[in-house]
């Protein structure tokens, strides 16, 4: 770059023909700063005039506006073509975040994260500290601990994080294993209670639980807001049987506090671990950890046919 200054510098009127912004004196950061597009000298033939001479010319127009737009797509313009020019953006590093720092809220959720393929006391653990946290009286009362035994293994391996593909395999060895009586079960459940009831963070994800479980051809109650009230779901859920329910924590609340869904049958309620786009589960999701423990604390446990499984 000095090289450049020395043998053109005495040629060039800095009024109308070159203007250079020096920000510092590292000469990549020159470069870098430069309003227009950087300028090299080729090693093989002399810098043109035209493309230092700007609005000089019959065709130094057109050249401006090819240099602009060689500029924009991140190269410098010479006579031997677009020289990409390194990023100036640096990746950021995925910090990782120290445990004893965290709040008891912020360690809830990192837990919540990858529980799904901890060991079973480890899950339980993970649901006792969410059900402790939304559930704590202002006098500091926690409620009473849920037993280890009331929590169901989900099968999966250290690190895996289940799928979707995998839900409908695990859901049949769940509930339809031949020492259960198969696929018959369906056929045959005669209860208002459902056998099994899949609890996820919103309508959206239940939307996507039914489409999972159409392959059963089972009859699923849709517990949830989207198409039908609470007074169409306690109609129907008085009407008719349905051995599998899919809903959201605040709907199937609702429900149960009027006596239209109840747990005498259920044999298995498994809670749906899908994050959404902030991390967030039905565990740790706010308002859906509150009305889940409310729904637990209130009509699951005094049933103890019914299991709790994380998936």
């Amino acid at each position: 770059l000095n090289h450049f200054y020395k043998t053109m510098g005495d040629d060039l009127d800095d009024d109308d023909y070159f203007e250079f912004s020096l920000q510092g004196d590292n000469p990549t950061e020159i470069l870098r700063n430069t309003s227009k597009a950087s300028i090299v000298e080729s090693a093989d033939e002399p810098v043109k005039e035209g493309t230092l001479n700007k609005g000089k010319g019959k065709h130094s127009g057109k050249r401006d506006r090819e240099n602009d737009r060689e500029n924009d797509r991140g190269g410098e313009v010479s006579q031997a073509g677009v020289v990409p020019l390194p990023s100036s953006k640096k990746k950021k590093k995925k910090k990782n975040r120290d445990p004893s720092k965290l709040s008891d809220g912020q360690l809830l959720i990192e837990m919540g994260r990858s529980i799904t393929s901890k060991p079973l006391p480890a899950q339980a653990a993970f649901f006792h500290a969410a059900y402790a946290s939304a559930l704590t009286a202002e006098d500091g009362t926690t409620p009473e601990r849920i037993p280890d035994a009331r929590f169901v293994d989900n099968g999966l391996d250290e690190g895996s994080k289940g799928g979707d593909e995998e839900f409908v395999n695990f859901f049949k060895n769940l509930i339809l294993s031949p020492s259960k009586g198969g696929n018959k079960r369906f056929k045959k459940h005669r209860s208002t209670s459902p056998l099994a009831i899949i609890i996820s963070s919103s309508t959206k994800r239940s939307c996507s639980m039914l489409r999972l479980l159409s392959p059963l051809k089972a009859r699923v109650a849709k517990l949830f807001s989207k198409n039908m009230t609470v007074s169409e779901q306690v109609s129907m859920l008085s009407t008719s049987n349905y051995p599998i329910a899919v809903g959201t924590p605040s709907r199937l609340l609702k429900l149960a506090s009027e006596g239209a869904l109840t747990f005498t049958s259920t044999e298995v309620i498994i809670l749906d671990m899908k994050e959404d786009n902030k991390g967030f589960n039905v565990v740790t999701m706010g308002d859906c950890k509150k009305d889940l423990c409310t729904l637990v604390r209130d009509h699951v446990v005094e049933m103890d046919n019914a299991k709790l499984v994380f998936y």
